[in-house]
C-alpha cells in the first residue's frame, strides 16, 4: 500500500472512470455478438453490479453513472455531453446524500474529472513528441494530479513526483489487467 501511494498508483486500487469504461467495453463485447442490440441494458446492469462490488464508494458510484449515461445515450441515439453527465451525477449523488459534499473520495473524483476534461487536450497538444500510445495517458494523469493536488497535499500530506511517469507507464496495460482480473474472478468462481 505504501509502496503504490508513493508512486501515485494508489488510485488503481479504486473503481474510477477509466476501469469503469473499460470493463463496459468487456461487457459490450462479450454480449454484443449473442444479444446484438439488447446488450445495453444488461451491460448497464453489469456496470452497476461492479461498481457495487467494488464498494460503491463515490469515485464508483460517480463513474458507473456517467459510463451509464454515455452508453444509454449512445443506445437510445442521443447526444453525450460530458459536463452535462458531470453536473447531473454530482446533483443526483448529493441529492441523495447531501454529507458526500464533505466526502474526499467525493471531491477527488469530480476535482479529477473535471480536471481531466479541461486539460487533457492541452497537454497532449504539448506532448506531442511523445507515442500516442504514451501521451494520452501520461496527458490525463497529469491533468487528474493537477486537478487533485490542493487535496492531495491537504488532505493527505502526499505528492508524489515520479506519479505521471509511473501512471504512463501502467495505464496502457489497465485493459488487459482488469480483463485477467475479470477472468481469473470467473474462474475461480
Amino acid at each position: 500500500n505504501n509502496a503504490l501511494i508513493a508512486t501515485g498508483l494508489v488510485h488503481l486500487l479504486v473503481l474510477s472512470g477509466l476501469k469503469v469504461a473499460v470493463f463496459a467495453r468487456v461487457v459490450q463485447a462479450a454480449l454484443q455478438p449473442v444479444l446484438g442490440r439488447l446488450a445495453t441494458w444488461p451491460a448497464l446492469a453489469l456496470i452497476a453490479v461492479y461498481a457495487m462490488v467494488g464498494g460503491a464508494t463515490p469515485a464508483a458510484v460517480r463513474a458507473a453513472a456517467m459510463g451509464g449515461l454515455v452508453i444509454a445515450a449512445s443506445r437510445l441515439g442521443r447526444p453525450t455531453h460530458v459536463w452535462t453527465s458531470l453536473a447531473l451525477t454530482a446533483a443526483a449523488m448529493l441529492g441523495w446524500h447531501p454529507e458526500l459534499a464533505w466526502d474526499v473520495g467525493f471531491q477527488l473524483s469530480f476535482a479529477g474529472t473535471a480536471a481531466i476534461i479541461l486539460l487533457t487536450p492541452t497537454f497532449e497538444k504539448r506532448l506531442g513528441f511523445m507515442p500516442k500510445v504514451l501521451r494520452e495517458p501520461f496527458a490525463v494523469t497529469c491533468a487528474a494530479q493537477v486537478g487533485t493536488v490542493p487535496m492531495m497535499a491537504t488532505d493527505f500530506h502526499l505528492l508524489s513526483p515520479i506519479a505521471p511517469l509511473t501512471n504512463a507507464l501502467v495505464i496502457p496495460i489497465l485493459p488487459v489487467l482488469i480483463s485477467a482480473g475479470l477472468l481469473i474472478g470467473a474462474l475461480s468462481v
